[in-house]
């Protein structure tokens, strides 16, 4: 076959790409379509350019099918030859086959019309190369190419002589410009893969396997088919999900995947995985009250979704029935669903087939050692002299893939004598358990290092990065270099969330380590499993968190006879606690609970037993301490808290109090976390204002007034007020040169009920707002009484998005709003007083999407957006007073989708509107107001989705609207065709 170019590493994938160039390589291999290959792989792009040309009669690769299936975008290099080859041609059939956006280049003389057929392109280059194609003939002297195949060569010419592309000759022939263009379009439609794995060993094979194992290529268009892959964690069953996701996913019209199902149950709630698969596939927020209202609202908004769907890592047949039943039921014909799990049984419960479930199984013996010297060498092969060693090491790994990766990151810059006396470590701690080899890598750490790795372990795995580093600098543990050294050694991930991941295995075995560190180490009490006895006078009590089982009943106890322990070391360990987790309410005297575990129990037990005053002194230590549960008595939680003099971070949901009391020490914290109804102010005296504060963040508070002092807080760089009734802030607000997140919500949904209880006391900001000006993402939602923006606001030039849903007060934006050049979000959902947008609107060039929805005073768009080039959705639903959109409208080119919904009062689109060759999505349902489309309409060949009640095109448009891609959806009785003017009676 021909060799091939594609970016990234060489052992990456072979059949996924982000890009495919289609090109005549004659013609411009060597120049553009090398050009483009450099550039954007440059950019971190999976690029496919073949190197050598096929001969007529080859049929296209396997390779090349799978890389224009599976890319994002498609750039097609239109040059004088390219109609001579049958190979261009069948790939631009493909190319428009599989859906994905196509990029038209012209060069080298090549015009748009020259690929139209009946305007004169028949006359043309590529009319002439077609019509010699029809005349090849076999040895046999039958006509090589049928006409159905040279029609469909044609009409797929035509179309893409429709699409908005770049033209040599726009930029006087020059190449640089073009190619700059060129790879500025790409950068800004280009959907990004999954990241899947640095070194994917084996990964073809795998997918190989369970497309074959499941009959995935014959699955039939009416058929919804819900697949499994089960194994041993750290097998490989996300990485292989996110390899079929990323090939699969440009054939349905909604993917999404879910990660870490298992531990965001366990962690947050069902209701907020069925609200994440809302937004992911129906791109809707709506507000969940419970488990069930979920599967009703998943039934709701899902129905005849085309839908590709995987549910990573479940354990729990409730999770099942409540984000797999619900869906599957009502999808489309045609979907898929994919669920990863270590338990084959929970899959088989929920209605799976044993012939749809794939086991996952380890890498061959090849595959493993390709894998771990990649790791260990960076190479396919190990050094000559590490062949006797690496062996071992690969039958101590038995094809598991992490312990691949871990094993061989230890040998990566050390000699054969230490390879040596790695393996004769692991020999001895590792018998049968394959999971025991991760113990190993954790032993290469540090001691401070350690102590991070088993805090992410214990507490912080799904926890945001920064606010973890925060605790560590609190603790002086150098938090950003100790997790920078962690990532290196491939024991944890930061997600793209900014979430710290670690593996299932690294996971368990760490927790393992936690329980039975020896007596003079840090301990971390995390399962109720774990055993008190461990405890000595030595030992260090770093913190206790207690997660039970989702779905059981009755959690057990996790001090199940604390009597035992009277008199004994127990209030040595309990001196050095530094983390606390509470979950549930609190009843003093009750030694073991019912339905979760409560730690301010065993607290409360040592106070009874050993008396307030001197267990005041056991707490001096305490850094972290979470607490939950509104039953806790003040005077007990007073006795803990007061003389934790060290505290660096401090939750605490239901807080009783009207104000943090003075007893509560704030000097050290990092992060203050407080919910609760009471709450009236944060602290009575100044002196009381935490210095060193990073992160505060008050929810449910429903009268709340900040502090003069608030404006000390130099460090704060995040300040969240969340679900508030009434907020009073003052001036010194804006003294806060350190913020970067500034989020100001008022009580009331966001789900979109309309429903608003902003805060009432507020309808203004300070002038000297604009002083924060080091603000990225702002956020005023639910603020109804707000009015106006005041001039400063013009300063915020770092912003990057801003939230005003729900300032239903908001008339007009000031005009210095023009300055915010890098904003790219803006979110102005049911402003329904804001009449008008200024002229300086139009300087937001980088602004991407903006959410005018419910706006119903707004009358008019200002010529200036236009200018908005990079804009790709809008949302005008409920705008029922615009009336017209501005002519300026059609050099929106980047625009994808727009809804208009209910715009009622829209009369007009104006004749610029099909230069929007972008769009892919429109929604024109309510606007009971509109006339006639324009002729341009018709241009919009990319449509993917039109909703509308009814409309009126001329007999053109009606004509061209039959080519959209869309076509076969649209409701063509609800049209009206207008009489083509001879045909008028007078």
């Amino acid at each position: 076959m021909a060799s091939t170019s594609y970016g990234g590493s060489s052992t990456t994938n072979n059949y996924v790409f982000d890009i495919f160039i289609n090109h005549r390589g004659p013609d411009c291999k060597k120049t553009l379509a090398k050009h483009l290959y450099e550039s954007l792989t440059k950019h971190g792009l999976r690029v496919f350019l073949d190197e050598d040309e096929l001969q007529n009669g080859e049929c296209i690769t396997p390779q090349i099918e799978s890389a224009i299936r599976t890319a994002s975008v498609h750039i097609a290099i239109f040059t004088p030859g390219y109609a001579e080859s049958n190979w261009c041609l069948d790939e631009l059939l493909l190319m428009f086959e599989s859906g994905a956006i196509i990029i038209p280049v012209f060069y080298g003389g090549v015009k748009p019309s020259d690929l139209r057929w009946g305007t004169q392109g028949e006359k043309g280059v590529y009319g002439r190369a077609l019509q010699e194609l029809e005349k090849k003939t076999t040895f046999d002297s039958e006509a090589r190419y049928d006409p159905t195949t040279i029609q469909k060569w044609r009409k797929a010419l035509t179309d893409a002589a429709e699409i908005k592309g770049f033209d040599l000759q726009t930029y006087n022939g020059d190449e640089q410009q073009l190619l700059q263009h060129v790879v500025e379009g790409v950068l800004r439609k280009v959907k990004r893969r999954l990241h899947v794995s640095r070194y994917p060993t084996g990964l073809d094979q795998k997918v190989a396997e369970f497309e074959a194992a499941m009959l995935l290529d014959q699955q039939s268009s009416r058929e919804t088919r819900v697949l499994g892959i089960v194994g041993l964690g750290g097998a490989g069953k996300t990485t292989l999900a996110k390899e079929i996701f990323n090939r699969r996913r440009s054939n349905y019209k909604q993917t999404y995947f879910q990660f870490d199902v298992r531990e965001n149950a366990a962690r947050k709630s069902l209701k907020s995985l069925q609200k994440m698969i809302l937004k992911g596939l129906a791109q809707v927020t709506v507000k969940i009250d419970s488990t069930a209202d979920g599967i009703e609202k998943l039934h709701s908004y899902l129905q005849s979704s085309h839908a590709f769907l995987i549910l990573d890592d479940v354990d729990h047949l409730q999770q099942l029935e409540a984000l797999l039943l619900p869906v599957k039921d009502v999808v489309e014909q045609g979907s898929l669903i994919l669920v990863t799990s270590r338990n084959k049984d929970i899959l088989t419960r929920s209605g799976i087939t044993e012939s749809s479930i794939f086991k996952l199984k380890g890498l061959s013996q090849n595959h493993s050692r390709e894998l771990f010297c990649h790791h260990a060498f960076d190479q396919r092969d190990p050094p000559i002299e590490f062949e006797q060693v690496i062996k071992e090491f690969l039958h101590a790994c038995a094809g598991l893939p992490l312990s691949l990766k871990v094993l061989g990151g230890l040998l990566r810059g050390n000699d054969l004598q230490y390879a040596k006396a790695q393996l004769h470590k692991i020999s001895k701690i590792l018998p049968d358990d394959i999971l025991a080899t991760l113990k190993v890598s954790y032993d290469s750490l540090d001691s401070i290092e350690k102590q991070i790795f088993l805090d992410i372990v214990c507490f912080f795995i799904g926890e945001n990065k920064d606010t973890a580093i925060r605790i560590w600098d609190g603790t002086e543990w150098h938090g950003w270099l100790g997790l920078r050294n962690l990532e290196s050694r491939s024991l944890v991930e930061v997600d793209d969330k900014n979430c710290i991941r670690m593996h299932d295995n690294l996971r368990d075995v760490g927790r393992l380590i936690a329980e039975s560190e020896p007596p003079e180490w840090t301990l971390r009490l995390s399962c109720p499993t774990h055993d008190l006895r461990l405890l000595s006078d030595k030992s260090l009590v770093r913190g206790i968190s207690t997660i039970h089982s989702q779905g059981c009943e009755r959690a057990q106890p996790l001090f199940i006879n604390l009597a035992e322990f009277a008199g004994s070391s127990f209030p040595n360990y309990v001196r050095r606690l530094q983390l606390i987790t509470t979950e549930g309410g609190f009843r003093e005297s009750i030694f073991s609970c019912v339905s979760c575990v409560m730690l301010l129990i065993w607290l409360s037990w040592v106070d009874f037993e050993f008396g307030g005053s001197r267990f005041k002194n056991y707490l001096r230590r305490l850094q972290l301490l979470r607490a939950e549960g509104y039953f806790i008595e003040p005077e007990f939680m007073e006795s803990i808290i007061s003389v934790a003099t060290s505290l660096i971070w401090l939750s605490w949901v239901d807080f009783p109090y009207t104000y943090i009391p003075s007893w509560i020490p704030l000097k050290n914290l990092r992060v203050l976390r407080i919910e609760g109804r009471e709450l009236e102010t944060l602290w009575l005296h100044e002196s009381q204002a935490p210095q060193h504060l990073r992160e505060l963040y008050i929810d449910g508070s429903g009268r709340l007034k900040v502090p003069k002092s608030i404006g000390k807080l130099r460090h704060l760089e995040k300040f969240v007020v969340a679900d508030s009734l009434h907020l009073t802030l003052p001036d010194e607000l804006c003294h806060l040169q350190s913020l970067k997140h500034l989020e100001l919500r008022g009580n009331g949904d966001s789900d979109g009920q309309f429903e608003f209880y902003g805060c009432s006391s507020l309808n203004m900001l300070p002038d000297s707002f604009g002083n924060i000006m080091n603000l990225e993402n702002l956020s005023f939602s639910g603020w109804s009484n707000l009015e106006m923006l005041p001039d400063s606001f013009g300063k915020l030039t770092n912003l990057q998005t801003i939230d005003l849903e729900g300032c239903e007060s908001l008339q007009v934006l000031p005009d210095s709003f023009g300055k915010l050049t890098n904003l790219q979000t803006i979110n102005m959902w049911w402003c329904s007083s804001l009449q008008v947008l200024p002229d300086s609107f139009g300087k937001l060039t980088n602004l991407q999407t903006i959410d005018l929805r419910g706006c119903e005073s707004l009358q008019v768009l200002p010529d200036s957006f236009g200018k908005l080039t990079n804009l790709q959705t809008i949302d005008l639903e409920g705008c029922e007073s615009l009336q017209v959109l501005p002519d300026s409208f059609g050099k929106l080119t980047n625009l994808q989708t727009i809804n208009m919904w209910w715009c009622s009062s829209l009369q007009v689109l104006p004749d610029s509107f099909g230069k929007l060759t972008n769009l892919q999505t429109i929604d024109l349902r309510g606007c009971s107001s509109l006339q006639v489309l324009p002729d341009s309409f018709g241009n919009l060949i990319q449509l993917e989705d039109l909703k509308f009640d009814r409309l009126t095109v001329s007999r053109e448009v009606f004509e061209k609207m039959q080519t959209f891609k869309c076509s076969g959806v649209i409701h063509f009785d609800d049209v009206e065709v207008l009489p083509a003017p001879s045909q008028v009676v007078v």
